[in-house]
């Protein structure tokens, strides 16, 4: 996944949970984790009735998700390009789970995807590395409330909003200041290094020692995204959070024809790493861990989770034209003349066929 610069963002909600004996606070961990070897783990979700995915090895998936905007920003259509690489030597059988009305793959490609129940299903066998490439077709009423970024189109501005906010739990407790700077300097090492800050590993805890009892407290987590791409004839860079991102435009962009697409909005985003600010507490950290795990999650779009550098890139832009039927070919004299000849035979044959049901 592409990382780059990003904001803070959480907000509680401001419920505090109950405070139980334990003494110790656990962090916001990475779920699930990015890289497995295990080569029978579950590809999709489970579901009654559904056979368990297997591969003989990791599996990486990248994908370009294409999000069709009409004039005024409204979701018109979300299509996938798809490409799983399977490892290892052996059969496989895989299930994409998601909202899918279609898949389509080049005709020369073995095996072809199957789809059935809105399960996308790849059963071949790898000779060590194996490349698949599809096309979903998703529901888009569906997709558009799961996207990570909504677009609001109006005459004078656009829009840009963060949707990938969810509720979160936090421990909470009395930890020793010391523990707490020795985390945060080891999280904003590894940010600075533009890697992954995971609790539990690369020399961080899972946990802090309180010397109070530990309780749990509610709070929203968001996931940064980094924007970049043109709005009307604006080039715009920003990372989107918490906070709207407004581009002003100068003219009504529904009337405005660029030479590149014609389109409104021509954008890509992807997760970005969060920040980790000086003399941060242990909410800072807290949000930061969680913010850096959930980055797994935009890898997520149809409901797959591999194994192996799995990324996704969202692409928002102009919803492609429907295909309009050929106009019917004009009348030609002779077609007109035709036509009358036939008419005038057809009300001959009418006349005759009454003449001898009378007689009869």
């Amino acid at each position: 996944m592409a990382l780059g610069a990003a904001v803070f963002a959480a907000a509680a909600v401001g419920v505090p949970g109950p405070a139980h004996g334990g003494a110790a606070i656990q962090l916001p961990v990475r779920r699930p984790p990015v890289a497995r070897s295990d080569p029978l783990e579950l590809l999709g979700t489970t579901r009654p009735g559904e056979t368990v995915s297997h591969a003989p090895g990791p599996v990486d998936d990248r994908e370009i998700v294409h999000v069709g905007l009409a004039p005024d920003g409204t979701v018109v259509s979300v299509k996938v390009d798809q490409i799983l690489t399977v490892s290892g030597v052996g059969d496989f059988e895989m299930r994409v789970l998601g909202p899918v009305d279609d898949v389509d793959a080049p005709a020369e490609q073995s095996p072809q995807p199957g789809l059935r129940r809105q399960t996308v299903t790849w059963q071949g066998f790898s000779p060590g590395a194996k490349t698949l490439r599809s096309t979903l077709t998703l529901q888009a009423a569906f997709e558009r409330n799961r996207l990570p970024l909504a677009v609001t189109v109006a005459d004078d501005a656009v829009t840009l909003r963060n949707g990938t906010t969810l509720p979160a739990a936090f421990a909470v407790g009395t930890p020793d200041a010391a523990a707490v700077s020795r985390l945060a300097e080891g999280v904003r090492g590894r940010l600075a290094a533009g890697l992954v800050p995971v609790a539990g590993e690369d020399g961080l805890p899972s946990s802090l020692d309180s010397r109070t009892p530990v309780g749990e407290e509610r709070v929203y987590v968001t996931v940064p995204v980094h924007v970049t791409g043109t709005v009307g004839n604006v080039s715009i860079d920003v990372v989107v959070a918490d906070t709207p991102i407004v581009v002003p435009v100068s003219a009504p962009l529904p009337a405005r024809a660029p030479a590149a697409g014609g389109g409104v909005v021509h954008l890509r985003i992807a997760g970005a790493l969060p920040t980790l600010p000086p003399g941060a507490g242990l909410r800072e950290v807290q949000t930061a861990l969680a913010q850096a795990a959930r980055l797994v999650d935009l890898d997520a779009f149809v409901g797959v989770t591999v194994a192996g550098p799995s990324t996704t890139v969202y692409e928002y832009g102009p919803a492609p034209k429907a295909a309009t039927p050929p106009p019917p070919p004009p009348d030609r004299p002779a077609d007109r003349a035709t036509l009358a000849w036939s008419a005038v035979a057809a009300m001959a044959l009418a006349a005759l066929g009454r003449s001898i049901w009378l007689r009869s």
